[in-house]
């Protein structure tokens, strides 16, 4: 694209403009050059504006490009990269997906209005200054404005004023270009198209309704002065009704918007609600059920006679039944509203199955049910995984065989499955088949759904809630793996589940507590037992009178408090939920200074979700016993806690509350009785997996 210097320079002959000129700049070129011919001569003066202007069109600015960028290391590229991506294309925010469209919206116009715009300045820079030179050099400068808005929203985060600084530059822009007196710039003004629905998007309704307005108003200016008469008018009824349009439409998506976020608050809201109830139920049942499971295991021990022990049985079965409903209604909720955090530990293979068959076996040995297991040879005798959900999984399916069965066998197979694994490797195939009441291919297809089950009648006869196998389902899925089931009525069942094979290597030998198999009997031991129902005092008042321990019983925080101040004890167990003061206020009013500042303070708490231990660890406590408690909870954690033969007040000094990285470790995959101090009863090497 040859320039007017180019002719002046006499670089080409004057009667042979450029052809690549615009139609309306040759006659302007022609008028501005002096006549000449084929005679005339030609002025030999060097243009050096000229000689410029060659080079750097004929040269290779590439180069210099390709050598700055090979001067970058790796990881200046890559922060340069992120920088780029981050500035024209904004992270969304989930919370505020409209705004974060409107960050987007601002970065992408400008850049590309900025790209446009240089694009047509230095592409038609020649023809432009042929024209006129204030205008090319006017386009040029004005691409660079466009980087204003998108730096202001980078720097500042203040998206109206990113906006506000953009619609004004780009109106006045147009306009001025529209209005420039050389050559037939007023198609210029089609952009105006543009301002009503920009303003409308990034502004709001009221204020995009002004900018509309005030665009509408150019263009009828624009109309009267540059513009031709019939494109003004049709300039005009464009704008207004692409205006009228997008305020009608923004509205109506902001009204929209608004219910859902209303709507989303109030699901929030509800959602909290839903945790503070189920917490609440949870503490409410399991407090009695501490009394009722309690009460029936120290009436087995003075049962005489063979009804009595029935009678006793299958009270303590019912209540369990019960704790496991209330377990399952907390683990569904649990993995719904926050997730599971899984546990990277190997186990032997076997683990799987062994504690599964060890719980279950009473009941399919009352029903003449035999239970087996069977493990493929090309299964690693070591896996990593979260061994504890795993077997959740193994004991639901397990459990539900045993109870739609009426006899026959249940057979666990651990298999490997080749590459249907996230990322293409293995999987361990856990097969539970059983020859039970079975159901129907409609059934199979929504038993995993949420509170399903096979049949309405299937409720009535054999109880439960229809979580387990909805739990099992989210269970497999936080693994990476899936769960299915195949089915005949009449046939029995064969359920299934899959996740990831990652083989583990033998563990190293390590320390395991030997644990007795009678509880041991700590006569010396000093405890204090915090807890305001009076029949949880009288249950554990009996355990520890079983175990040798006569504890002092403190009604509520403040009691314990001024128990701790005055006498020194071995071990605390501490309510949560207390009268006058909470049993977290209590433990660090003790842990604050004092005779009892080291003693070991374990929960005994009915609240019993995953962030409520982990309160209770923060706060300082040492560990965690849930309710319904078991005389066999209380005798592990004196073993524990409380050294054999060790004077009053020693068990202090040998535990100290954890430091937080422990607790916040405890408080993750922990949903049983846990601790951090190290046990001072007798131990034993043993081999790992023997």
């Amino acid at each position: 694209m040859e320039d007017l210097s180019l002719y002046q320079c006499g670089v080409y002959p004057s009667g042979a403009p450029s052809s690549r000129l615009s139609i309306a700049a040759r006659p302007r070129i022609a008028r501005a050059l002096p006549a000449s011919g084929p005679d005339s001569p030609r002025d030999s003066t060097p243009c050096v504006t000229n000689d410029l202007s060659i080079h750097l069109r004929h040269g290779h600015p590439g180069t210099v490009f390709v050598f700055g960028a090979c001067a970058l290391s790796g990881s200046s590229f890559k922060a340069i990269a992120k920088f780029l991506r981050e500035f024209a294309w904004p992270a969304v925010d989930p919370e505020d997906r409209l705004t974060s469209a409107r960050h987007r919206i601002v970065s992408s116009f400008s850049l590309i209005a900025f790209a446009g715009s240089l694009i047509e300045g230095v592409t038609w820079y020649d023809d432009l200054s042929a024209l006129s030179p204030g205008r090319a050099q006017w386009i040029l400068i004005n691409s660079i404005f466009y980087l204003g808005p998108p730096l202001l929203l980078w720097s500042t985060g203040r998206l109206r004023l990113a906006a506000s600084f953009l619609l004004t530059y780009f109106i006045l822009s147009v306009a001025f270009e529209a209005i420039w007196p050389v050559g037939e710039t007023w198609s210029m003004s089609l952009y105006f198209f543009l301002a009503p629905p920009l303003a409308i998007l990034l502004l709001g309704t009221r204020i995009g309704a002004s900018v509309s307005l005030l665009t509408v108003a150019a263009v009828v200016l624009l109309a009267d002065a540059t513009v031709p008469g019939p494109i003004g008018a049709i300039l005009f009824n464009v704008t207004a009704a692409i205006a009228v349009g997008m305020l009608i439409f923004i509205s109506e998506a902001e009204k929209t918007t608004l219910h859902l976020d209303n709507l989303r608050r109030e699901a929030q809201s509800a959602n909290c609600a839903k945790s503070f109830f189920l917490a609440n139920v949870s503490h409410e049942i399991r407090t009695p059920l501490n009394g009722v499971i309690g009460a029936v295991q120290l009436l087995t021990d003075h049962a005489v006679t063979q009804e009595q022990k029935e009678l006793l049985n299958t009270a303590d079965a019912s209540g369990r039944t019960l704790l496991r409903i209330v377990n399952d209604i907390l683990d569904f909720s649990r993995i719904i509203e926050h997730g599971v955090q899984l546990e990277q530990t190997t186990f032997r293979r076997e683990d799987l199955v062994t504690n599964v068959f060890s719980a279950l076996a009473a009941p399919a040995e009352r029903k003449g049910i035999s239970l087996r297991q069977q493990f493929a040879e090309d299964v690693p005798r070591y896996l990593v995984g979260d061994r504890a959900r795993l077997s959740q999984i193994v004991m639901n399916y397990v459990g539900n065989a045993v109870k739609f069965s009426d006899s026959g066998t249940v057979e666990v197979r651990v298999t490997r499955e080749a590459g249907d694994g996230s990322d293409g490797g293995d999987m361990i195939r856990v097969e539970v088949r059983d020859e039970g009441i079975g159901m129907t291919e409609e059934a199979a297809a929504r038993v995993f759904e949420t509170f399903e089950q096979a049949e309405n009648s299937t409720a009535r006869i054999y109880g439960g809630t229809g979580l387990g196998l909805s739990i099992a389902r989210n269970l497999a899925k936080l693994h990476g793996g899936a769960t299915g089931v195949r089915s005949k009525l009449g046939q029995g069942s064969t359920f299934w589940f899959t996740f990831p094979l990652v083989a583990g290597a033998r563990p190293a030998d390590r320390v395991e507590v030997a644990v007795s198999q009678r509880p041991a009997r700590t006569d010396h031991a000093r405890v204090m037992v915090v807890e305001d129902n009076k029949t949880n005092q009288f249950i554990a008042r009996k355990f520890l009178a079983k175990l040798g321990v006569d504890p002092e019983i403190a009604a509520d925080g403040v009691e314990a408090v001024e128990a701790a101040a005055r006498t020194r004890f071995d071990l605390i167990f501490m309510d949560i939920q207390l009268p006058r003061k909470s049993g977290i206020e209590a433990t660090r009013d003790i842990r604050a200074g004092g005779l009892n500042r080291d003693t070991p303070i374990v929960a005994l708490s009915a609240n019993v979700m995953a962030d409520q231990k982990a309160s209770y660890l923060a706060a300082g406590m040492n560990g965690c016993i849930e309710k319904p408690c078991t005389l066999n909870d209380i005798s592990e954690c004196l073993d524990r806690f409380v050294p054999a033969g060790a004077p009053p007040g020693a068990a202090g000094q040998a535990a100290e509350p954890p430091d937080m990285a422990t607790r916040e470790a405890e408080g993750r995959g922990n949903d049983s009785t846990s601790a951090s101090a190290t046990p001072a009863s007798s131990v034993s090497v043993t081999k790992a997996g023997t």
